[in-house]
């Protein structure tokens, strides 16, 4: 009995269970796979590595005859000779091609091998499908290369099946090898990060001292805005917006009165050849800055012109002269009064809240609560980040656990229990 023959009889028997648990840490499971198996992975890689090299032998020998028949040339019609030959060596073309790029892998891995040996199954597969006329050709006109062809291709699918067949059993000792390896070192790395960053730890220290300088900011605001000092200066802002508003009520309501001389001014400019424009603010204009005898002029220049003909006013415009002329003889001086004191106290107002230093306290406490709020929102993600990251990492590991079990099982039939070391 040959090497290639050793595992057949086992092909379609299931591994015999062993019920025996055995309890490995994570960090010599490998090395328990190869003390308990050891012998049976070598013998399994001994076995796949020279069913690899029959299997490439055998593609060998298949491109060799597929270049013999390209050597073959049919003679007769020179027609049908002409046709013939360029189908033939249209196929050999492309046989060799899908031939030669089943090349021998390089490293004997189980993955490497399962690859190599299901590329060189579907590889023949697809050489096997030729046209109708191919095949006629073939079978009619190189019938002796044709045999040679199909014994070689039949022999090279046989090595391949078999090759996959025996990974597809006995050499999943190989890939559980792999698998092993690969896995348990997986989950030591995931584990010793785990292990060596102590970052939620961290995170969460950092949080408890923002938290804490965040509670004696907020204590710091509440003594100041509740200090007397700060109320007796938000009594003097709640002062000083009365009095401004105060002050700009005056000048609203003398507006309304003064502007009636808007339209007989602007006459009078047009007579005189002037470009001046009545002023948007005619209290402030004439009356806060001390002007009134030119606001007197304007008025009395109107009713004169006015009188005189040299400018046109409406009945209503000449009776709001005389309205305003009373007004400012009257009604203004004692306008002008209450607002020059409401405007000096507020000035002298702002100057006393302008130099007290509680606002910018109060503005540096405000800026200090929002920047620790804002790290706080940033080690909060990164909080939920690390978290996450953690029970993904507790999951993976989980899932590599059993998987690794599962199919030592499988395979040897063996039950292991994986020992995870403390984090």
């Amino acid at each position: 009995m040959d090497i290639f023959n050793v595992f057949r009889k086992r092909k379609n028997e299931p591994a015999e269970k062993d019920d025996t648990a055995h309890t490995v840490s994570l960090e010599n499971a490998a090395a328990w796979l190869d003390e308990q198996f050891g012998a049976r992975i070598k013998e399994a890689e001994k076995t796949v590595m020279g069913m690899q090299s029959a299997l490439f032998a055998s593609l060998s020998k298949t491109r060799k005859v597929f270049l013999s028949l390209g050597e073959s040339t049919f003679e007769g019609d020179s027609r049908v000779s002409a046709v013939t030959n360029m189908t033939k060596n249209s196929l050999v073309t492309r046989s060799v091609s899908m031939i030669d790029k089943m090349e021998l892998p390089e490293g004997g891995d189980y993955s490497t091998l399962k690859d190599f040996a299901n590329k060189a199954q579907k590889g023949l597969e697809e050489l096997n499908k030729v046209s109708p006329k191919q095949a006629y050709l073939l079978s009619n006109y190189f019938g002796d290369e044709n045999r040679e062809i199909s014994a070689a291709m039949k022999e090279a699918e046989d090595k391949a099946k078999e090759m996959k067949g025996f990974l597809e059993t006995e050499g999943r000792i190989m890939q559980l090898r792999e698998r092993l390896q690969n896995n348990t070192s997986r989950m030591l790395s995931l584990l010793q990060r785990e292990k060596a960053e102590k970052v939620e730890a961290s995170i969460r220290a950092e949080m408890s001292r923002l938290e804490g300088s965040k509670k004696q900011e907020e204590k710091r605001l509440e003594g100041l805005v509740s200090g007397i000092e700060w109320k007796e200066m938000e009594r003097s802002i709640e002062t000083l917006n009365r009095q401004q508003e105060e002050v700009a009520k005056i000048e609203a309501d003398a507006n309304q009165v003064l502007n009636t001389l808007k339209r007989p001014f602007k006459k009078l400019q047009h007579l005189a050849g002037g470009r001046d424009s009545f002023p948007d603010n005619p209290f402030r204009e004439f009356v806060a800055n001390n002007a009134e005898d030119r606001l007197a002029r304007i008025i009395g220049d109107a009713e004169r012109n006015a009188a005189e003909g040299n400018i046109r006013l409406r009945p209503k415009e000449l009776k709001n002269l005389k309205t305003l002329k009373g007004y400012v003889e009257s009604e203004v001086p004692g306008l002008k009064k209450r607002h020059r004191i409401l405007t000096e106290s507020s000035k002298e107002m702002e100057q006393m809240i302008k130099k007290s230093d509680l606002p910018k306290k109060k503005a540096e406490i405000e800026e200090e609560l929002r920047r620790i709020g804002e790290e706080l929102k940033i080690q909060w993600s990164a909080l939920d980040s690390k978290i996450n990251e953690r029970k993904q990492s507790e999951a993976e590991i989980k899932e590599l656990k059993r998987k690794s079990e599962k199919l030592v099982r499988e395979v040897t039939g063996t039950m292991l229990e994986i020992k995870l070391p403390a984090v």
